[in-house]
Order: structure tokens, then C-alpha cells, then sequence
């Protein structure tokens, strides 16, 4: 699964981390793994900076990809991390 963006008008309600949250469910259900590129849409007006939204992905169990030049993600399901020996 790619995710593409996320976008809420009302920022900083919560909209995003449902909608994390309901990704991540849907990943572990089918065994998905979900890849994202950790880049703010927009700056100021209460967006979250590069740092803070990287974090924000992690706090979801999303993991870096070394060497990416665009902040790549990963999302691993549990089992599949199991089965790699990466959990």
C-alpha cells in the first residue's frame, strides 16, 4: 500500500491519526506493508515541521529507509516482522 497524503482542513484534531490508525488496521488485517515519503504538504499555519511529522509516522511503528533522498517510511505488519526477524 502507498500513501500518498494525508490532508485535513481542521489541523491538529485528530483527523490524521484516525486515519493512521485505520491504515495501520487495514495493513496488519491483510498483511500490507505501507510506504510513505515523511514530507510536510505545507509549512506554518500549525503543519507539522519535518522532524515532528517524521515522528508522528514513527510513533505508528513506521520505520526509516536508510538512505532515502525523499524521507521514505515503511509500515511492516507484525506478522510479516516476525517472520523477517525485524521485530
Amino acid at each position: 500500500m502507498s500513501l500518498l497524503q494525508i490532508h485535513s482542513d481542521a489541523r491538529r484534531a485528530g483527523h490524521g491519526s484516525q486515519a493512521m490508525a485505520l491504515l495501520v488496521a487495514i495493513a496488519e488485517r491483510h498483511g500490507l506493508h505501507i510506504v510513505a515519503n515523511a514530507l510536510p504538504l505545507a509549512h506554518g499555519n500549525g503543519c507539522l515541521d519535518q522532524r515532528t511529522l517524521t515522528e508522528w509516522y514513527l510513533g505508528f511503528g513506521f520505520q526509516r529507509i536508510p538512505d532515502s533522498a525523499m524521507n521514505a517510511i515503511i509500515y511492516t505488519p507484525a506478522r510479516l516482522a516476525r517472520i523477517a526477524g525485524t521485530d
